[in-house]
């Protein structure tokens, strides 16, 4: 199921395409396997960029899909031809925001409806926007973008569907300089998640849930 709809929404030019993006890395497999909403994202979503060694590891040899690291997959978007602009909600609270990009927070809730609803009162603000980036973390990022988005196909005179929606987590702290990316070597082996470790020692639990998420993939043969 998974590598079919890699292979059928694979991402390729996104600086041109409109839609959601998912984002999945080793740890989105465990969500996949065990979070319903999580899974109904992932399904619904219009690309899919594979992003950790271990899902690349699981499904390269049946999609051949290049590997979109998130910071580099918005280091990508920020570097287009300099005509786009840029909502960033949730992460870079600090951060400055510049002519063509703006940073707007959001409550710490856990409440996923709040979260879309403030969201989408954002978005609205900036209709004019070519591309969102929600750095909220995973699964919430992405339930909130399903609710999001179901918000806006119940209101027919706000069109999304010319913008490219990315949940990229803590690609924005990286990308904007708020916290430092793992050295190239790291970058370069796809195991970035060993230097932050080290870094992060709550990083420990998501890499625990990757390990279970590599498991249950391979068992139910995703």
């Amino acid at each position: 199921m998974l590598s079919s709809l890699v292979l059928s929404k694979g991402i390729k030019k996104y600086e041109d395409q409109k839609g959601v993006v998912a984002v999945f890395n080793t740890e989105s497999l465990y969500h996949f396997c065990v979070n319903e909403n999580y899974r109904k994202f992932v399904i619904s979503a219009d690309y899919i960029c594979l992003d950790g060694i271990g899902v690349m590891l699981l499904l390269w040899s049946r999609t051949k899909q290049p590997r979109f690291h998130g910071p580099d997959l918005v280091n990508e978007l920020l570097q287009s031809d300099g005509q786009h602009s840029y909502l960033v909600i949730g992460g870079g609270d600090d951060l400055k925001q510049s002519d063509n990009v703006v940073f707007q927070s959001i409550s710490h809730s856990e409440n996923r409806s709040l979260l879309a609803m403030e969201s989408f009162n954002i978005i609205k603000s900036y209709m004019d926007y070519d591309f969102v980036l929600i750095s909220l973390g995973l699964p919430k990022q992405e339930e909130v973008t399903s609710l999001l988005c179901q918000k806006f196909s119940e209101n027919e005179a706000l069109n999304i569907k010319n913008k490219l929606i990315v949940p990229c987590g803590a690609a924005v702290d990286f990308i904007f300089g708020k916290k430092k990316r793992a050295p190239r070597i790291f970058q370069i082996l796809g195991v970035e998640f060993v230097y932050r470790v080290f870094k992060e020692p709550r990083m420990v639990p998501r890499i625990l849930r990757s390990v279970y998420g590599l498991y249950l993939a391979y068992v139910r043969k995703l």
